[in-house]
């Protein structure tokens, strides 16, 4: 037994020193570390054995086996540093880069390909040599040409995703919508150094919502500044919208300060038409809409650095808008037995509404040591919606009118607490935090006009919400592999009460919230990522108003009190190969899924929107994401995404008992620079969806979308554009369903097609920095 022990010793021993480490620093001239270099280890057959990137303090550790090797170490605008090294035992190397202009251009030719790269839970598309960044675009163009993101108009979204949060160097917006749209078309390109797509987000962040991060990363500047930057717009559909933003940053010493006003003025057109097959009667219905734009949004923020220990800041976010609109329709009603049998209504509306957002935060950032950081923050915000409406029917051949009159009233009021603590240590970083949320949204509403209805009551709906989470990140000593796990913990408090009939509902419910991501990179050309991860989405807080708002005679929705959060798991193995071609496998499972249901009746011809909790459904599919950059004037990022959904229907025969499919998306992004300066742009982007069903047991008819924009940079300062969106006018929705096995055909479209002129100034002293603070009640806000 004894000599079994000992070779058993004897052959650890020989195996722990057939593995040797290398560590070391890479430095510019000044002594200053240079993060994001390559170091990487090649052998005598010029074959790369192991590489890494260093870190903030330009830092590598490789762990490989005894032998003689040829260590390089690169970075963008520097030569490249070669050095061969026997190793056979642990060794550090200090290294210094030399710059190398004269090289530019091959350099950036050899970077360009590094585009995209892979951490433990995150997609990052380094954006420092793109053309959109030489070009003098803005943050706006750069999402459209991230992996899976799309900007259309307004809206931003993350294909495959139901919403979308927008942080700036990890902190987040508090805008949304044409606000958060012109705030990021004040930021250029050119300063902003990466992108970081989170797809799966872990426990730091709220569970709440099947959505994607998106954090954008400025470019480190000098400490002291000024910059302002004003933009001006008007955009063309069938009626035309002025719009404006301006930006002022500052920073002196300990202090910064920053604030941004956008604001919008005048309409656009919306269209909707549906056609309802039922047993005895076909209805078809068409109301053309005049919404006007109206807006104003301010950012206010502030920091102070007390000490090198210490800094405090606020930050003030107001918007205040003026929903109007009018409508017009016509209702035909033709009875299928007798063809000229036909009843029509004509609808005139108008909607008169006034909607005001006032938001603070207060937040501390303690510094421990430089890495170890205890972040809280309390947030306050207040959001009131006052909105009335009329809709006068005139009845065709009885000569009846009739007129409804809805008014209403939404007050949502927030405040929560947070604190997040980052502690690393040499081997394992552990993050952790707490966060406190209560919400009470109170709502009145008055109706009359409707026969044998008449409604007055008041609903107040509050809900409070605890969590606990941790996380642990670490290569566990590994210099290929990179681990991070975390868990996360929210108690939910509900309490709803519908005050004129006394009814209330409560809820208490504890869910857990696991996340674990593993990275593997064995070498420069692949990099393999899995994670998984569950999360919630709880109800907005209008879908949980059980109130009635009349479109006209015959439809109406209403909101539900009773709905329960819907729980989401998301499962993803993904590859990047040579940093521009990145493909994915995922599963993603939805159980308890809610959303609008139109029920039918036949009987009195009614069409009632309310929500509900009912499928339950799963996704299995696959991204392709490509892109082409080997030509310095043509950029073009090309995504493939095809999955197979099926969705069970816990509502059956309301809807079909079940549906599935194979759902494919196409989507192709181009940039092309026309002259040697980069000083005009011009380019292109075009999607098209197949036809799908999806998980809501609804069919979709085909989708494609094209648009297109040149630009050009009159000088570094000035920049002007035109943007043609929606060439080709398609629909914003086109669907057809199934309800009370009636069958209904929908179509909607919204002014989406337009011309816009744009024009862009900036002046300061260039060095351009932005602190956003992410807020503690983000999510709260956006379910307002």
């Amino acid at each position: 037994m004894k000599k079994y022990f000992t070779a058993f010793c004897l052959s650890l021993q020989i195996f722990c020193f057939s593995q040797v480490t290398l560590t070391g620093k890479v430095l510019n001239t000044n002594n200053e570390p240079i993060e994001l270099a390559d170091a990487v280890l090649i052998d005598y057959n010029k074959k790369i054995i192991a590489g890494v990137t260093t870190n903030d303090m330009g830092e590598f550790k490789l762990e490989v086996k005894t032998g003689v090797y040829t260590l390089k170490v690169s970075f963008l605008g520097y030569k490249i540093w070669n050095k061969i090294v026997d190793l056979t035992s642990d060794k550090e190397e200090i290294i210094h880069l030399l710059e190398d202009s004269t090289k530019l251009d091959e350099v950036q030719i050899e970077t360009s390909n590094r585009t995209f790269s892979r951490s433990a839970d995150r997609l990052i598309f380094d954006v420092k040599n793109s053309l959109i960044g030489k070009a003098n675009g803005d943050m706006t163009e750069l999402l459209n040409f991230t992996p899976s993101v799309i900007v259309e108009g307004e809206s931003i979204q993350v294909l495959g995703k139901d919403g979308v949060r927008v942080l700036v160097n990890g902190r987040d917006l508090k805008l949304s919508g044409s606000s958060l749209t012109a705030f990021l078309r004040s930021l250029k390109a050119s300063d902003i150094d990466s992108i970081e797509l989170i797809q799966n987000p872990p426990a730091k962040y709220e569970a709440e919502g099947d959505i994607a991060i998106i954090n954008i990363l400025t470019k480190k500047k000098e400490v002291e500044f000024w910059n302002s930057n004003i933009t001006g717009a008007y955009r063309q559909g069938y009626y035309g919208i002025a719009s404006y933003n301006g930006a002022f940053n500052y920073n002196k010493k300990k202090f910064s300060f920053s604030t941004n006003v956008a604001g919008a003025d005048g309409f656009s057109r919306g269209e909707e038409k549906n056609e309802i097959f039922y047993p005895d009667n076909f209805w078809n219905q068409e109301t053309y809409y005049k919404y006007q734009t109206k807006y104003i949004t301010t950012n206010i923020s502030s920091e102070y650095r007390i000490s090198s220990h210490l800094l405090v800041g606020a930050q003030y976010t107001g918007s205040f808008s003026e929903p109007n609109s009018t409508n017009n329709g016509n209702i035909r009603i033709q009875e299928k037995a007798q063809a000229n049998n036909v009843t029509e209504v004509n609808n005139i509306g108008e909607e008169e509404g006034d909607k005001q957002f006032n938001a603070a935060n207060f937040h501390a950032v303690i510094n421990l040591t430089p890495k170890r950081v205890i972040n809280i923050d309390f947030d306050y915000f207040d959001y009131e919606r006052d909105q009335k409406s009329v809709v006068n029917s005139f009845f065709s051949p009885s000569g009846d009118e009739s007129s409804i009159s809805n008014s209403s009233l939404q007050n949502v009021s927030n405040f929560s607490s947070k604190i997040d603590v980052e502690y690393p240590f040499k081997n394992v970083s552990l993050n952790f935090g707490s966060k406190l949320s209560f919400s009470e949204t109170n709502n009145h509403v008055f109706i009359t006009g409707v026969v044998n209805f008449d409604q007055q009551s008041s609903f107040n709906y509050k809900e409070d919400v605890q969590a606990l989470y941790a996380s642990l990140s670490s290569s566990l000593g590994l210099s290929e592999w990179s681990f991070q796990s975390g868990l996360r913990m929210e108690r939910t408090e509900t309490f709803a009460k519908e005050n004129m009939l006394g009814s209330e509902v409560k809820n208490d419910y504890v869910n857990f919230f696991p996340s674990i991501y593993i990275n593997y990179k064995p070498n420069q050309l692949h990099n393999l990522s899995l994670n998984y991860s569950k999360r919630i989405l709880r109800p907005r807080f209008d879908a949980l108003n059980p109130f009635r708002i009349y479109t006209s005679p015959f439809s109406y929705s209403e909101g539900n009190p009773n709905l329960q959060p819907v729980l989401l798991t998301n499962i993803g193995l993904s590859h990047l190969y040579k940093n521009f071609l990145n493909t994915e496998i995922y599963f993603s499972q939805t159980k308890n899924g809610s959303g609008q249901v139109a029920v039918l009746d036949e009987d009195n011809l009614t069409q009632s929107i309310t929500r509900l909790n009912y499928f339950d459904s799963y996704d299995v599919g696959l991204w392709v994401n490509y892109l082409y950059n080997k030509k310095k004037w043509w950029q073009s990022l090309n995504t493939f995404h095809i999955y197979y959904n099926e969705s069970t229907s816990k509502i059956y025969p309301l809807t079909p008992k079940s549906v599935n499919g194979v759902v494919g998306i196409l989507k192709t992004t181009n940039h092309f620079s026309i002259d040697k300066n980069n000083k005009t742009t011009i380019g292109f982007d075009f999607s098209y969806r197949f036809p799908n069903t999806s998980k809501e047991l609804i069919y979709n008819y085909e989708q494609y979308i094209l648009n297109a924009f040149v630009k050009y940079n009159v000088n570094n300062n000035l920049q002007m554009s035109l943007n043609a969106n929606n060439i080709l006018r398609e629909y914003n929705f086109n669907n057809k369903s199934t309800r009370n096995q009636i069958e209904a055909i929908y179509k909607g479209y919204y002014d989406t097609q337009y011309v816009k002129f744009s024009i862009n100034y900036n002046f300061g002293n260039k060095k351009v920095r932005r602190t956003n603070r992410k807020l503690g009640n983000k999510d709260e806000k956006n379910r307002t």
